[in-house]
């Protein structure tokens, strides 16, 4: 939803949150992960993968997560990439990340003032270039290790010592798996220490290089050779790495340990008649902050030629932004800054095509896949049977273009395959569905005459494991998807396995309800402006419910407002399941009842649920009308506080072209005017 959210029109500042959302949600799946990778490792299971990936979206990812960490304690964190490192590697970049994020946090938790530095260097290639073995290493100022807490670093469960376990928090799980998978890399984790010193960790792991590996920006800078340049910076080290960064890139470069040091070699510069080009200033510095020095080098020096600025911050709010931008800075970085974003904004500066060294890094939310324009007008049929993940996996489809069937189950997904007016290029299929699952489903699909036992149907689920990958497969499924849905994994997918020639252009009416559907979720969006938080509202705590949902009152009411309409109907369907002795179709409508009730507040209704659920599990069927009756007074309870304060229902529109129905009184009136107007 995060992804979905980055795709919309947002300031500086809520790109920036909801980055670091999308970017801490994944850590939180990666505590859950490091427990399962502890025990595949314990048990002998785990595999590493030899598959594509860029060292940049490694980097980038890394740099995502990490700078929210450092941000928090005030810590520089650096990146000290060598020019040579290859970019495009064969090997399991998801298990490297793993480990230089394991390195990354644990340094930056241990660390109170000073920096992180993140470093690589190629320490060798085959002669055919096939190969490379790279050294990584994490450095920090922070409190250092004594010989014994060393000698126990690895091992599992444990940290240095139960002082540090107390104050630090932490399972000492990161750095025994982060060990056991250099190993498996065929390298092995090496720390070096001193207390109150700092720490380093370091290892060597291999990697098979791509055909065509880059090794990073080596062209385009012809237009710009022995540019002047002042790089202003508290921090040395940090100040170092841009400078050593831009000379090898042939730019002249001087540096400045301070905001009143640039003053000063500006205007000695300007004096000399040699005056800089340009200013890579940082912004938070010790005696005089950087939009303070900019302001004064571009306001009070009145040089003939005042530099250009690119202003380098941690901190990428709007009013930073804003301040800057009063004072005339030419762009802006956030930290910590990459060699092909300096470059990339340099050349900006200078008027020259800007993205012309960036590598795709990080998370990046435009999940551009190759190839994806020539399907994106094909059909396809999502079965899937939680409310949630449809909405996630149509909106990410419909945004590129896609049409979008949703099937709630595999029976529902038959019926349309097998109805002769519908046509579908691929089916997503999840696996866990009431009525039909998804391999029954799968195995007739492929049971199916003709073209239709041909369509591709790929499995998007959350069971992540190599047997469920088998059985996927067994069943008829030519791909297999892990729910959380990631976006471009999704769509490249697709690419694979949807033929463009096979492509039939939509029906109208497919094309106008997507088009419906577009204008309905923007008028339901503007409708949710208007509703306000009631104090208070009966069947809820909504204090405590808001809080649960971080405050966002606006997210809470839309949940409301859902809840209502598509379980306004649930009491009758359990008076109707009980009468007809379907015992188990009623515990089941309680049991949803009480987990979406408990979610929002509502205590009685949860409660009264719950009764219910576990009076027919134990088919105390004496007292099933008495709990039925507390359940169904419950619901209505809540279902009249929400309709209560719910926005009016919208007028439909007119479907016939532009004409109304008018009184005769109204008639005989524009009638008249009419005849007027004519006259």
């Amino acid at each position: 939803l995060t992804g979905l959210a980055l795709k919309t029109g947002l300031t500086v500042q809520q790109r920036d949150y909801l980055s670091k959302v999308h970017s801490s949600s994944n850590i939180l799946l990666d505590i859950i992960n490091d427990i399962l990778d502890f025990s595949k490792i314990e048990a002998g299971k785990l595999i590493l993968e030899e598959i594509d990936f860029n060292f940049n979206e490694v980097l980038g990812s890394l740099r995502n997560i990490a700078t929210v960490r450092a941000e928090e304690k005030d810590i520089e964190l650096i990146f000290q990439i060598a020019a040579d490192t290859p970019v495009n590697l064969k090997g399991d970049g998801l298990r490297l990340l793993q480990v230089l994020l394991n390195l990354t946090v644990n340094a930056i938790k241990f660390t109170e003032t000073g920096h992180v530095l993140i470093k690589t260097a190629v320490v060798a290639r085959d002669e055919k270039n096939e190969r490379v073995e790279l050294r990584f290493s994490v450095e920090d100022t922070g409190i250092g290790l004594t010989e014994q807490q060393m000698g126990i670093l690895f091992e599992s469960f444990t940290q240095a010592d139960s002082s540090i376990t107390r104050k630090f928090g932490g399972t000492g799980l990161g750095l025994a798996i982060s060990s056991r998978l250099v190993e498996m890399m065929g390298g092995k984790i090496e720390v070096s220490s001193e207390p109150g010193k700092g720490t380093v960790f370091s290892f060597i792991a291999g990697f098979a290089m791509q055909p065509g590996t880059l090794t990073g920006p080596v062209q385009g800078l012809d237009e710009l050779l022995d540019l002047k340049v002042l790089v202003v910076d508290d921090n040395q080290l940090a100040r170092a790495i841009i400078s050593d960064t831009l000379r090898r890139y042939s730019f002249v470069v001087s540096q400045a340990s301070s905001g009143e040091k640039a003053i000063e070699l500006v205007k000695k510069a300007e004096e000399e008649k040699n005056s800089f080009d340009l200013i890579i200033m940082d912004w938070k510095m010790e005696s005089m902050d950087g939009l303070t020095a900019s302001r004064i080098i571009k306001e009070e020096l009145h040089a003939e030629s005042t530099p250009q600025i690119l202003m380098v911050t941690a901190y990428g709010n709007d009013e930073i932004r804003a301040n800057a931008e009063a004072v005339g800075i030419n762009d802006f970085l956030i930290k910590p800054v990459d060699e092909s974003m300096l470059l990339d904004s340099i050349m900006s500066i200078r008027g020259r095509k800007k993205g012309a060294f960036s590598s795709p890094v990080g998370m990046t939310m435009n999940n551009h896949v190759q190839g994806l324009a020539k399907i994106s007008a094909a059909r396809i049929l999502l079965v899937e049977d939680n409310e949630i993940n449809q909405q996630v996996a149509s909106e990410l489809l419909s945004k590129e273009g896609f049409y979008v069937t949703v099937a709630e189950n595999g029976q529902e997904a038959l019926d349309l395959l097998t109805d002769l007016r519908n046509h579908y290029d691929v089916v997503f299929m999840d696996i866990q569905m009431p009525v039909m699952d998804g391999y029954t489903c799968t195995k007739a699909i492929k049971k199916l005459p003709g073209r239709l036992a041909k369509v591709p149907v790929i499995a998007m689920t959350a069971h992540a494991m190599d047997t469920e990958r088998i059985r996927c497969r067994e069943a008829g499924m030519c791909d297999h998807l892990a729910k959380p849905i990631t976006p471009h994994l999704m769509y490249a997918s697709l690419v694979k396995w949807i033929d463009p020639e096979g492509i039939i252009s939509p029906p109208e009416e497919d094309v106008s309800a997507a088009k419906a559907d577009d204008r309905k979720r923007e008028e339901q969006s503007e409708i949710m402006m208007d509703v306000r938080m009631p104090d208070a509202l009966q069947g809820f705590d909504l204090e405590e419910s808001v809080a649960r949902f971080g405050g966002n009152d606006q997210l809470y009411l839309r949940l409301l407002f859902k809840f209502f309409d598509n379980y306004q109907h649930i009491p009758d369907d359990v008076m109707r399941a009980l009468a007809e002795k379907d015992f188990e179709q009623a515990q089941r409508l309680a049991h949803l009842i009480k987990g979406a009730s408990a979610n929002l507040g509502a205590k009685d209704l949860a409660a009264v649920s719950g009764n219910l659920e576990q009076g027919l599990s134990n088919m105390e069927l004496s007292q099933t009308d008495v709990l039925a009756e507390d359940f169904k007074r419950a619901m209505q309870v809540v279902l009249a506080s929400i309709d209560s304060i719910r926005p009016a229902p919208q007028p439909e529109k007119s479907t016939a072209g532009n004409s109304v129905e008018l009184s005769e009184q109204t008639a005989a009136e524009v009638t008249h005017l009419i005849a007027e107007i004519a006259v």
